[in-house]
């Protein structure tokens, strides 16, 4: 009888390891004043949604979308790159709350976002903030990628698009935030011969989009994408 308590005994059995996205999520919760399930309402608060993220990531319930990482890390006020660097493997410390962020860099407002599959309305209120670096305009502005038609030049879904509004004039080549007349918005590649805005997708599903139907506003040239603030790559 000893002996089968023994082969039963909990200590005797190993340990799940954790992922270091979970070790990452605990030490940064452990940073805050408030219990788990406090930051998994803040999240539900801001996106509208019932699930529990924080909950599910330390019960490797999911794999967080980056829309998601972002969700967590403004609620817990921790950098981006550092979740994205979890998630690839990589065992990261959290900031310490508070910490002043490095000078080269600033904030800009994220404004909304940007359907980059189909004309919707794209600006909304603000909805956070986007590290960047400091030589980005002063104007700028970061607006979410929504769809995958622009994957293909380093926009994937959840990626920020960072425009400028005093840089509207049209160069073929050039990515635009562009708006219809009824207020609708797009974020695609401008060509001439015709004018048209053309997706970069690894999507065949999506096509070209000719102007002229309707008047257009630009609302602004695509000068960098932000995928996490780790990893911003400039468009021209």
């Amino acid at each position: 009888m000893a002996m089968l308590d023994a082969l039963w005994d909990p200590s005797h059995m190993e340990k799940e390891e954790k992922t270091p996205l979970q070790l990452f999520v605990a030490k940064a919760l452990q940073l805050m004043p408030q219990k788990r399930d406090w930051y998994d309402k803040r999240i539900q608060e801001k996106t509208g949604k019932t699930g529990k993220p924080l909950y599910d990531i330390e019960r490797k319930r999911i794999t967080p979308t980056l829309a998601t990482l972002r969700n967590i890390a403004e609620v817990l006020g921790q950098p981006l790159d550092l979740f994205q660097r979890a998630m690839e493997g990589e065992i990261v410390e959290p900031i310490p709350i508070g910490e002043a962020p490095p000078s080269n860099v600033r904030q800009i407002p994220r404004l909304g976002r940007v359907p980059a599959s189909a004309l919707r309305e794209a600006l909304a209120e603000a909805s956070g903030s986007v590290t960047v670096p400091i030589r980005v305009p002063k104007e700028a502005f970061a607006l979410e990628v929504e769809g995958d038609s622009m994957d293909l030049v380093g926009a994937p879904e959840g990626a920020d698009a960072i425009v400028d509004p005093n840089d509207r004039k049209l160069f073929s080549g050039d990515l635009y935030v562009i708006a219809t007349e009824d207020g609708e918005a797009t974020f695609k590649r401008y060509l001439e011969g015709p004018a048209r805005l053309v997706p970069c997708s690894s999507n065949p599903a999506h096509r070209e989009i000719l102007i002229g139907a309707e008047p257009i506003r630009v609302i602004g040239r695509v000068t960098d994408v932000v995928i996490g603030a780790g990893l911003l790559r400039r468009m021209g």
